[in-house]
């Protein structure tokens, strides 16, 4: 009986001790790799910067490759909408990742050039075929044309014991007005097992959520020193049916709350740049979802 005993208490505090070895790794900071790369041509510059976890195991690993496959998506379809892309997927060794970012820059900057060169091409056409214009003046403007610009950046903004959040973001000067900012945004991983978080709200909250992101913009306008009431504020966003959307960007957690951020023209002028507030957990556990709920240990 004793050594039977001993067996099952050798076994209990195995399973405790391996128990705990999966919560150190949960709330062990991940650690990170920092590459930045750049490339340009006589009209293109093009940049990147990325924060990806230098361990390729675990769920540090599977955040990674999540990482890198968020990177090839965003940056192979500067050209394109929907799902087609530019060039193929990495092929080489994933864990390189001067080669893998490097595969990445090439290849864009490739695509950049052949737009920048095609829009230039076109511009120069125009300009010729202009009867008002004397030969000085298409010059001058053809020598002042404003080159194209894309950056892009994944960096580490906020970690917790549970979890980790990178932003995806990159911007598009086109030789335009301005340019804008786009990108997959805010992405929370679960360190436990490196899953990307979905969904953070319940299903048909957006109504009861309205008083909390009417809310958050009047504080937003506010910090801005603009002063609104609820009824001046829905007639001055870019809504329909009088509803404020839910941001296409995903909200990500901190201590103080949720974060919501509108993309550039979402809800609003491009002068008003991106609306952005945070809202406390008390005033949001209603409507989040079982694995948010989980997540953040509410």
């Amino acid at each position: 009986m004793k050594y039977l005993n001993s067996i099952i208490l050798a076994a209990v505090a195995a399973a405790a001790a391996l128990a705990c070895v999966s919560c150190g790794n949960a709330e062990r900071e991940i650690a990170i790799e920092h590459k930045s790369l750049a490339d340009s041509s006589q009209y293109a510059r093009l940049s990147m910067d990325i924060e990806l976890p230098s361990d390729i195991k675990g769920a540090s690993g599977a955040i990674r490759s999540q990482l890198a496959e968020v990177v090839y998506d965003r940056m192979s379809q500067l050209s394109f909408e929907g799902d087609e892309k530019a060039y193929e997927p990495f092929s080489g060794d994933a864990a390189d990742t001067d080669a893998m970012l490097g595969y990445f820059c090439s290849q864009t900057m490739k695509v950049l050039k052949e737009m920048t060169d095609a829009d230039v091409a076109s511009r120069n056409e125009y300009i010729a075929q202009d009867p008002d214009m004397t030969e000085e003046q298409k010059k001058e403007i053809i020598e002042e044309y404003p080159g194209w610009e894309y950056d892009y950046s994944i960096k580490k903004i906020g970690e917790s014991p549970r979890y980790v959040v990178f932003l995806s973001q990159d911007y598009l000067y086109s030789g335009g007005a301005h340019g804008g900012v786009a990108g997959k945004g805010p992405l929370t991983f679960d360190k436990k097992d490196g899953h990307l978080v979905n969904q953070f709200f319940r299903p048909d909250c957006l109504e009861g959520m309205q008083p909390v992101l009417v809310a958050g913009l009047l504080r937003y306008y506010k910090e801005c020193e603009v002063e609104m009431t609820e009824s001046e504020l829905k007639d001055h966003l870019f809504i329909e049916d009088n509803t404020i959307p839910l941001p296409s960007w995903a909200p990500y957690p901190t201590e103080e709350g949720l974060v919501f951020t509108y993309q550039q023209y979402e809800i609003a002028s491009y002068a008003e740049g991106m609306p952005a507030f945070t809202v406390p957990y008390d005033q949001i556990g209603g409507f989040l979802s079982d694995e948010a709920l989980t997540l953040l240990g509410l």
